[in-house]
Order: C-alpha cells, then sequence, then structure tokens
C-alpha cells in the first residue's frame, strides 16, 4: 500500500525503526497454588510473528522480553492442563502476572461420511481466531490432531468452554467453524464428500476439443442491481486449474469461500482467442457434476501504456474493473492484499504492454503507477489500444467545525458517485488527519469526479477494542490531472455512536 517503501527499499534508503519493547515476568502456578514448571508461556497471539514464548522455570517463574507494549494476551500451557489467558495492557502493567492452570476437561469426538461410515485419519484442527477482540481471554494453544481408525479422537485437557473446530479429510469436503463443547459426550461430525468437476471444453463454432484452457473458482454474487447472478474469482493459485485435451476433472475439498452460509462454486473456463465462459452457480454438497463449456471464439489484444513524454510505462499496476472486481486504488498503483478478483490486477510489461482478453463483463480499465493515472473503456481501447498515464492530482484544504479550525479529524478521500462497482479507494491509503489549523493533503489522487467524507469512529460494544467507522459526506470535488485542489469544507460536530456487536 505504500509505493514509496517498495522504492526506498530497492535504493537501499529505507529504515527500519525499532519500536521500545518490554520485558514481561511472572508465574504459573496449578489450582492449589503449586508452581508449574515447564509450561510454556505466549505473550501476544499464538502463532503470529510478534509473538514472544518462554517456559517456566522449575519454581514456576517466567520472565519474557522483547514483548510489545499496548493490550494483548498472556497465556498459559502444561501437559495435564487446560490452557489459560489474561487480557493485559503493557503499556501501564508489565506484571508481575500470576496465571493459575487448572485441570482439563474430556473432549470426545467423531468424525464420520455422509453414510455414517468412521473417517480415519481426518485432520481435527482448534480454530483459535478471535476476530475484532471480541472474547477478551480467547484459547491460545496449537491443537492439531488426526482421528484413529475409528474416526475418533481424545483430548483430555480441553479448556472448559465452547470451542471452534475444522475438519479435513482426503475426498471430502472439508467442516469448518463447528462448535463443540468438551463435556465427556462423544460428539459426531459428519463429512460431505469433495465436490468434482468434469467435462469437455470445446470451439462453439466447429464444436472441436480446445487443446488448452484453464478453470478458475470463484463463488457467486448476486448484483444489487440487476438482479444477475455474477462470479467473484479468486486470486489464490491453488483455485486456477490448466488442462489440456479439450477434457478437464477436479476434485474440490474447500470452499472458495469461508463463512456460513456457504455460497458455493461458480466457475469461469478461459483459452487463448476465446471469450470466457462462465458456468451456473453450484452447491457445496453436489458430489459429482458434469460441466461442458463452448467458448465463443474471440480475439484478445494487446494495450500498451506511456508515459506522458512516451516512453513505455513498465511495471504499473493495470486494473481490470467489473462489478465484482474488488480492487482497491492506493496512491501509485492497487493494493495487492489478495481483496481483489483473481485476473483483475495485471502489470505491464517492460515494453509497458498487457493483454487484454475479450470479456463482456469489463467495464473499465485503469491503469495506476507513481507516473500516473489512466483510464480507458473496453470499447476505446478496441479502436486504439494505448493508454497515456496523466500525472496525478493533489488535494488540500482546511476543515472547519462550527466556522472555527477542525482539528484532529479523519478525511476519507472516495472515487465518485458516477463511478463503476467493482473498484473503490483502499480504505487505510486515503485516510488524512487534520492538524491543528484544520489543513489536510491527500498528495495522489486520481483525475475526475470524486468525493470527500468524514471518517466517525464509532465504538462497539460490548467488547472494549471493537471499531467500527460510518462515513459522512462533506462534498464533492474535481480534481486535475497534474494540479492542486484547494477546498474548504464545513463539518458538523459528530456525535459519538455506539454500534452494538451482533
Amino acid at each position: 500500500a505504500d509505493p514509496g517503501a517498495r522504492e526506498q527499499l530497492m535504493a537501499g534508503t529505507y529504515e527500519f525503526r525499532l519500536g521500545r519493547a518490554v520485558e514481561v515476568q511472572g508465574s504459573v502456578v496449578d489450582s492449589n497454588g503449586l508452581p508449574v514448571p515447564k509450561a510454556r508461556i505466549t505473550v501476544g497471539t499464538v502463532g503470529m510473528d510478534t509473538s514472544r514464548q518462554t517456559t517456566s522455570t522449575p519454581g514456576g517463574q517466567f520472565l519474557i522480553a522483547g514483548c510489545l507494549p499496548g493490550k494483548t494476551l498472556l497465556s498459559a500451557e502444561a501437559a495435564g492442563f487446560a490452557p489459560t489467558t489474561l487480557q493485559v495492557d503493557l503499556s501501564t502493567n508489565t506484571g508481575p502476572f500470576h496465571l493459575t492452570l487448572r485441570a482439563g476437561k474430556l473432549l470426545r469426538l467423531r468424525v464420520v461420511n455422509a453414510a455414517g461410515l468412521p473417517v480415519p485419519k481426518a485432520q481435527v484442527w482448534l480454530n483459535t481466531f478471535n476476530p475484532f477482540e471480541q472474547d477478551p481471554a480467547p484459547v491460545q494453544t496449537d491443537f492439531t490432531r488426526v482421528t484413529g481408525p475409528d474416526g475418533t479422537l481424545e483430548w483430555s485437557s480441553a479448556p472448559d468452554r465452547e470451542l471452534t473446530f475444522d475438519f479435513t479429510a482426503p475426498g471430502y469436503m472439508c467442516v469448518r467453524g463447528e462448535k463443540v463443547t468438551p463435556d465427556g459426550q462423544q460428539h459426531t461430525i459428519k463429512l460431505p464428500p469433495a465436490l468434482t468437476i468434469s467435462g469437455t471444453v470445446r470451439d462453439a463454432g466447429t464444436g472441436e476439443l480446445i487443446p488448452t484452457f484453464r478453470v478458475i473458482a470463484g463463488w457467486p454474487v448476486t448484483n444489487r442491481i440487476t438482479g444477475s447472478v455474477e462470479g467473484h474469482w479468486s486470486p489464490i493459485d491453488r483455485f486456477w486449474m490448466s488442462f489440456t485435451g479439450g477434457k478437464f476433472r477436479h476434485d474440490y475439498e474447500e470452499p472458495v469461500l469461508g463463512g456460513t452460509p456457504n455460497p458455493g462454486y461458480i466457475f469461469k473456463f478461459e483459452a487463448e482467442g476465446y471469450s470466457p465462459f462462465v458456468t451456473r452457480p453450484v452447491a457445496l454438497d453436489e458430489g459429482a457434476v458434469q460441466l461442458d463449456a463452448s467458448l465463443q471464439p474471440a480475439a484478445s489484444s494487446t494495450v500498451t501504456v506511456t508515459l506522458p513524454d512516451g516512453r513505455p510505462a513498465a511495471g504499473v499496476d493495470v486494473g481490470i474493473v467489473s462489478p465484482d472486481a474488488g480492487l482497491n486504488l492506493v496512491p501509485g498503483g492497487f493494493s495487492r492484499l489478495n481483496q481483489q478478483s483473481g485476473g483483475s490486477l495485471l502489470s505491464t510489461d517492460s515494453q509497458g504492454r498487457f493483454t487484454l482478453s475479450p470479456d463482456d463483463s469489463v467495464t473499465r480499465v485503469i491503469a495506476a503507477g507513481a507516473e500516473g493515472y489512466a483510464e480507458a473503456t473496453p470499447g476505446a481501447l478496441a479502436t486504439d489500444p494505448a493508454m497515456v498515464l496523466q500525472p496525478w492530482g493533489r488535494l488540500e484544504g482546511t476543515l472547519l467545525v462550527q466556522g472555527r479550525a477542525g482539528t484532529n479529524c479523519t478525511l476519507s478521500f472516495q472515487l465518485g458517485a458516477d463511478r463503476l462497482t467493482g473498484i473503490s479507494t483502499e480504505f487505510s491509503a486515503y485516510q488524512a488527519k487534520t492538524d491543528s489549523a484544520g489543513h489536510f493533503v491527500f498528495a495522489q489522487v486520481p483525475p475526475g469526479s470524486h468525493r470527500l467524507m468524514q471518517t466517525i469512529e464509532i465504538r462497539a460494544t460490548p467488547s472494549p477494542n471493537g471499531m467500527a467507522w460510518t462515513d459522512q459526506p462533506l462534498t464533492n470535488v474535481d480534481i486535475r490531472s497534474g494540479e492542486i485542489t484547494t477546498v474548504t469544507v464545513t463539518a458538523a460536530l459528530p456525535e459519538s455512536p455506539t454500534l452494538a456487536n451482533p
């Protein structure tokens, strides 16, 4: 999200600034107050690069250096005990902390298939992800086990609370987010069969098998405006499968998109010289599905992107905008955090060129780099396959609140209301704070008609750390390439709304 950092790294001038670290100390005891030696202590989230770990001494003491100040988690676990966690604020208190480990509960699981037969060697993973910090003391342990020949497993030191597990096994569709309580009773988990797709891909005109093609998996999305079903294509490599010989077969053991309810699958077939073919939505539990695709011949085009002086614009980002492209614009390019739909984000080669494949869902093509910004429609590029980057604009101004300088307010720059769906400005990259005089600056903004918003933080309850934001419109702004646009805007005194977590 910061193109300047990449350039500094390439030039060898980037500075890594190490922050202040703190030491955390304390002790671990059992329910009788006796010290627990060799307990594993973690400061931070288990498995994260910023966490720090150590083991307790024979006397149950621990000391961990190099910890980040601020609110975090402190946890302990040891053989024969259930893990325990505290929420701590290392900005104000670094200990000594005292953790008490208690005897665990018995968790019994049995994994079966659709016919009720046991599934041996199924992998069972405890999901400890803690979204939005809604749980102040989540379970912190790395629990991964496999079922035995009879499909069962037991955990005798499970914490006494509801737990969330994921289940996977070869030949089966994974089951995620299954909630189980360790009560000594056997809990049965049923794994549905994997989704198997197979079929042929042919030339719609001749009926001949197409020798080389690829199948891209995504999930169906209903367009709220038109009511049509469109595909959002995964940017993850394993969901892009290449085949030869005009035939295909593949087993899917995981959904493309997690969450409940799951929208299922949708598939796109692509081949050079043809328009893409998109299938109907396919549910997770359909088992074996025959999909035969007929592709219409269509020519791809090579588009050249140049700088204002005519030199090739090498290595610039190219966004292929469609209703569910999911593109996020940042100053100097596009975000590459895998939030976009697969195939919607390209780069120009050393000669400033990229290939634009035929696709009726594409509404706009945008090129963006450190040197500038350009956009065009597919129809315009069919006539003239060239794009010239124009310098970014600059937006600065003053915010007034009740006639006075609005200080320390958060503003956001958003693409205009006339923009087509599938692209937006990245949330954090296009934010600015007003200074003591109410002044703000957005150094790199695209030309065109856009919107300036005030971002208001909403504190979420009951979690003390949960938060959300809402945007209130301030004004429309017309940005001109290579020029500074200056505005003075007035905002009402914002309230401090509270949003209850669902």
